[in-house]
């Protein structure tokens, strides 16, 4: 058995493993993921009504590197027409985009957005009109490439 809490956090999250030899070894994984995190390095904490688990993150230093041709992005726009049409589509997103990926790793996204159409907008620029989004979520592509 293997507790982990956060720093400032009532929360504990109990893990259980199928031996003690299997919970010694994800205990060592975990203690290196905490040592090795900016957290531990920076002595933050977290607020005690926070709910940080319960959504997936991604770096953007981390999605550079994973991401590739054919991944997609799917978005969650902060307006209220968008809304309506995720209420009315009973669907958490309201439009898509693909990874475009170049050599030299110049990264774009093929967007068909609900007010332009399809466009191709390079990340730089992507990330200077991200606050328009209340989600973006991060989808591989799985197949042989």
């Amino acid at each position: 058995k293997i507790e982990v809490s956060m720093l400032g956090s009532k929360r504990t999250f109990k893990l259980k493993a199928k031996s003690q030899e299997e919970a010694e070894k994800w205990a060592k994984i975990i203690q290196v993921h905490i040592d090795a995190s900016i957290g531990k390095e920076k002595n933050i904490s977290v607020p005690e009504n926070a709910t940080c688990w319960k959504n997936d993150r991604i770096t953007e230093s981390s999605f550079m590197k994973v991401c590739t041709n054919g991944d997609l992005l799917l978005f969650q726009t902060n307006d209220l027409s968008s809304s309506l049409k995720r209420e009315i589509l009973k669907t958490q997103y309201d439009h898509i985009g693909m990874i475009i990926k170049y050599p030299g790793e110049k990264l774009f996204i093929l967007e068909a957005n609900p007010d332009e159409g399809v466009i191709l907008i390079e990340w730089e620029n992507f990330k200077k009109v991200a606050s328009l989004y209340k989600r973006i979520t991060y989808r591989q592509l799985l197949c042989t490439r």
